[in-house]
């Protein structure tokens, strides 16, 4: 994604870069126009990418070894139980639902 940024940015300033920050400037008979300096854009972006990867994966690491020793190895759930009075005067039966702990273990 930053490759594209970058190569975008090259072309809309692809004289300014030739004139001033091509290392070749001096040597128009090589027909650089600011090609080695987007060359060495490129490469730093990739060496960004890949560091910010790693970095990434890192924490990641870190963060599931951290939740392995952390977090308890049961965790209570809640079942529906489902209670269905009768209600004697009528003979009608009202379901409820009721929210109970699982057992311990």
């Amino acid at each position: 994604m930053v490759s594209l940024g970058l190569c975008a940015y090259y072309e809309i300033n692809k004289k300014m870069i030739a004139d001033k920050l091509c290392v070749n400037r001096n040597n128009p008979s090589l027909h650089c126009n600011g090609k080695c300096y987007l060359s060495k854009q490129l490469k730093k972006a990739e060496e960004n990418e890949k560091r910010q990867s790693r970095s990434m994966t890192e924490k990641d690491e870190a963060v599931s070894a951290y939740a392995q020793v952390t977090l308890p190895a049961f965790i209570p759930c809640y079942t529906v139980v489902s209670i269905a009075p009768v209600c004697e005067a009528r003979q009608m039966t009202a379901p409820h639902t009721v929210l109970t702990p699982p057992p311990c273990a």
